[in-house]
């Protein structure tokens, strides 16, 4: 693997240079201990080209696990224009759930730009896409709408708990109803969820209670 990191980060001839990214993709996918290859990876990508870094991090983010999000995240909350945008669209695009809560925190610090918007749909994605307990997903849509800066987020959010009706999304549309620009939207998401619900009692007087 150290071989193959070097052919990436200082290639003997440049033509050489997308099969050198190619065969040590391939190898640290193939490696038995991920986060050790992940660790070597990561360390290799301090002091390299920009161009072995960005490859470096697309190769961190098909390997998946903690030190690749570990790393990408880091570089997600860099200054390199470019380190941002890679790792910010790898994240997005992440395969497991770790990637919640570091998502969050790119999606509510730092400037607002695109790379926090990338951040807060990856995590909408996320409460969306992914199997969860009840309770977590129901958390991850109540920061979801207390982070969301764009009411299109929003509107994804309310999405999320149509999809996945219960008590507890019901309860976060009827608030939404409560004040912003989607009012009608969030109005809209309790009545289908309440339709849904329409024998849990607890789930209809809710609806009652707040004239929907």
């Amino acid at each position: 693997l150290g071989l193959l990191i070097k052919q990436v980060v200082s290639p003997q001839h440049n033509e050489d240079s997308d099969a050198a990214v190619t065969a040590l993709k391939t190898a640290a996918i193939r490696m038995p201990d991920r986060e050790a290859a992940a660790s070597e990876l990561s360390a290799a990508v301090k002091g390299a080209p920009l161009a072995a870094q960005v490859a470096i991090l697309e190769i961190l983010g098909k390997m998946g696990g903690s030190q690749a999000l570990k790393t990408l995240a880091s570089y997600g909350e860099g200054d390199n224009v470019d380190l941002k945008d890679t790792s910010s669209r790898l994240m997005g695009e992440w395969m497991t759930a770790d990637a919640a809560p570091v998502l969050l925190k790119l999606a509510t610090t730092g400037p607002a730009d695109k790379f926090q918007v990338r951040a807060m749909r990856g995590y909408i994605r996320i409460a969306r896409q992914f199997v969860m307990p009840e309770p977590e997903r129901v958390a991850m849509c109540a920061a979801a709408m207390q982070a969301c800066k764009q009411d299109n987020e929003r509107k994804m959010v309310l999405d999320v708990m149509q999809r996945y009706p219960s008590r507890g999304t019901l309860e976060l549309a009827i608030d939404a109803t409560q004040a912003g620009n989607v009012r009608d939207e969030a109005k809209a998401a309790a009545q289908k969820i309440g339709e849904k619900l329409k024998d849990d009692a607890e789930a209809q007087a809710m609806l009652k209670k707040a004239g929907l």
